[in-house]
């Protein structure tokens, strides 16, 4: 609106001036000098109003432009209030239908869970049949991630938060990995402080957190290629963690919908697009948040960004978890 108001107004001025400067050029070359006063007189009330058409012609341009422009922007307003409306109807609809899920499936997932690793070890080192065992762990976890995610997303659960170890952290997720980056043949590096990256958090949260975006590395490099946690203290008192992977790096496209809840690229079952919105939200709300940089065929990096805490791990316990 401020705009179209210079304009008009820059507009009118130079209206007024081609009008004084017609009057001038016939001043000055003796024109009025033939016409009688009702003549002149005439001539200016004619020019003047072809001026003040020309000028309403242009106000009502612009007014019908601005009119658009703010009916636009009301429209748009009430197309993300709707969104936001519908997506907290369907939040509160998750939130219910995942509890459901949750008692239903968490205990005969469990059993089957329970009854494959007893099963594993009364097979006595046979691979062929360990194998299919694994199999069966690994798919039985993934359905119980799935259940997870939904209760972290439409509900989260927070118990009581204490202090720990983003390193420690880190490599309890990265131990569930083992099997999957050695098959894919992906290398996994860690380069972090044990006794300069603690947060005052929900543990099992951040393990959640932690472990979704690793997953999503793993996922983003099928043949192979290389995962990096790292962890940087600054001087403002946060906690930064990168995960790197040197996958495909995500399209210009997609990059704005990483984070939106059921958005996802993978196949229906390698995904349900939610982890990468779970990860927002834990870190959301322990006052943090989460950011990605990405490029074709250079990888991506997701960088959490935490509050935290003074240093009190142990040297000696540090020193006991080993390498990586």
């Amino acid at each position: 609106m401020k705009q179209t108001s210079r304009l008009l107004v820059v507009l009118t001025g130079l209206t007024l001036a081609v009008l004084f400067w017609g009057v001038f050029q016939l001043v000055a070359s003796n024109y009025f000098a033939g016409l009688s006063i009702p003549e002149v007189h005439a001539l200016f009330v004619s020019h003047g109003l072809v001026c003040a058409l020309l000028l309403a012609a242009w106000a009502g341009f612009f007014v019908l432009r601005s009119r658009r422009k703010f009916e636009e922007a009301v429209a748009e307003k009430q197309a993300l209030f709707d969104r936001q409306m519908a997506d907290t109807e369907k939040m509160a609809a998750i939130g219910k239908i995942a509890a459901g899920v949750a008692h239903q499936l968490n205990t005969p997932l469990g059993s089957i869970m329970l009854t494959a690793e007893m099963l594993d070890e009364e097979l006595n080192g046979n691979d062929e049949f360990h194998q299919e065992v694994q199999k069966i762990l690994r798919n039985t976890h993934y359905c119980k991630g799935v259940v997870r995610n939904l209760l972290l997303y439409a509900k989260p659960h927070r118990e009581a938060d204490r202090e720990e170890s983003i390193c420690f952290v880190i490599r309890r997720v990265a131990t569930l990995f083992d099997h999957e980056m050695k098959k894919r043949g992906i290398q996994f590096e860690t380069v972090v402080d044990c006794n300069e990256c603690a947060v005052f958090c929900n543990v099992n949260l951040i393990e959640q957190l932690i472990f979704n975006l690793i997953q999503n590395a793993v996922d983003a490099q099928p043949n192979g290629g290389r995962i990096t946690v790292r962890t940087i203290v600054g001087g403002n008192g946060r906690l930064c963690i990168f995960v790197n992977d040197g996958g495909a790096g995500i399209p210009p496209d997609v990059m704005p919908h990483i984070f939106e809840p059921f958005f996802t690229t993978k196949a229906a079952d390698k995904g349900t697009g939610l982890g990468l919105a779970v990860a927002q939200r834990i870190a959301e709300d322990h006052g943090g948040s989460i950011r990605v940089e990405s490029a074709p065929d250079r990888g991506s990096t997701f960088i959490v960004d935490l509050p935290a805490t003074p240093p009190s791990v142990n040297p000696l316990a540090a020193a006991s978890i080993g390498g990586d």
